[in-house]
């Protein structure tokens, strides 16, 4: 699943509202799905009667890789020691990835930390920096305008919403 269907679907199960707001943020939020889908397939343009540039063995290489970058996601290996790796050139790597996840390698590992992020928010007892080197940042600045960009929140805003959310008032 394309990560920016998996922060919509996670919005629409964790929805807080009730009554009217939340029918309409969910609404709007199966609208979202209906765009996000939409975009998916115009990308395809006509990729889609076309076999894919992916042999079964690059496939598998490429699922490969992105369990690496998951697995290490705090000091992942540079994408020419991951080609090498992999025995794959730079270049089919990040086709690879662009075709399998619909994003670069390190757009793809940007976007799984800030999910994981999300994620220690929510479910973790841990504030801003122990998340911020959780997912492999050294500087919480940049991990917190990462978080703002990807967000449209600071973290720690995100956080006390977070926990409000768990511990009523």
């Amino acid at each position: 699943m394309v990560p920016e269907v998996q922060t919509v679907a996670h919005q629409i199960l964790h929805t807080p509202s009730h009554g009217i707001p939340r029918r309409l943020f969910l609404e709007s939020k199966a609208l979202e799905l209906i765009s996000l889908q939409l975009t998916w397939l115009a990308s395809l343009g006509g990729r889609q009667n076309k076999q894919s540039g992916l042999s079964p063995a690059e496939r598998e290489r490429i699922h490969a890789a992105r369990e690496l970058l998951v697995r290490d996601m705090a000091s992942p290996p540079p994408l020419s020691e991951l080609s090498q790796r992999l025995c794959l050139s730079i270049n089919k790597l990040e086709a690879g990835f662009q075709e399998l996840f619909g994003m670069t390698v390190f757009g793809y590992l940007r976007e799984y930390k800030m999910q994981k992020a999300r994620h220690f928010f929510e479910e973790a007892e841990m504030n801003v920096s122990q998340v911020a080197w959780a997912v492999g940042y050294v500087n919480v600045s940049h991990f917190s305008a990462a978080y703002k960009k990807r967000f449209g929140i600071l973290p720690k805003a995100y956080l006390r919403t977070a926990r409000r959310k768990i511990i009523p008032a």
